[in-house]
């Protein structure tokens, strides 16, 4: 099971690498950014490991997936990461360069990341939007690999693709003042 070398591991809780057992390791602090966000991570974690998630929850932990696909994006379009950041005034940390996945980070950036995730969740429409007006992501992009959207996802993000359309439909009502008053 990921041990190529074919060590003996007494307990799946063992480094696959050295065998040392790694439930009892160090654990270090985690510095919230906002308690409220904390609470609703811990509260959708206890939902988790209850057995029985609510399909609430597992909707919020697919658009959590593609939110943390989104902040660990290699496109210079996507700059998510700094915006959110900026948002909570707090410092950006230096995520790992590469193509390396979530679970593959240290615990300092997935916690970093999963609390930056938790803020856009508690207010997502909003945060979404002011993000994407920013243009630091894009509505294709965040859709981009996202096989079974929960509803109120596609809802949100569906609702900034015909940005062309409005500033059409705006243009077009000045002209249609500007011709009234002349």
């Amino acid at each position: 099971m990921g041990n190529p070398q074919g060590q003996h591991r007494e307990s799946i809780a063992d480094c696959f690498a050295c065998g040392v057992s790694l439930a009892g390791g160090f654990m270090v602090p985690i510095e919230p950014y906002e308690p409220a966000v904390m609470d609703w991570l811990s509260g959708l974690s206890a939902s988790v490991m209850s057995g029985a998630p609510s399909a609430t929850d597992l909707d919020n932990l697919k658009v959590m997936r593609q939110l943390a696909l989104l902040f660990l994006s290699r496109y210079s379009t996507v700059k998510l990461h700094d915006h959110v950041c900026g948002q909570l005034v707090i410092p950006p940390m230096e995520l790992a360069h590469g193509k390396l996945g979530f679970e593959s980070r240290l615990h300092p950036e997935r916690h970093h990341l999963i609390q930056l995730i938790g803020w856009l969740m508690m207010d997502l429409e909003p945060r979404l939007r002011d993000a994407w007006r920013a243009k630091v992501v894009r509505y294709n992009q965040m859709l981009k690999g996202f096989e079974v959207a929960p509803r109120f996802y596609l809802e949100i993000v569906e609702g900034f693709a015909n940005w062309r359309d409005a500033c059409n439909r705006n243009v077009s009502g000045v002209r249609m003042q500007l011709r009234r008053s002349h």
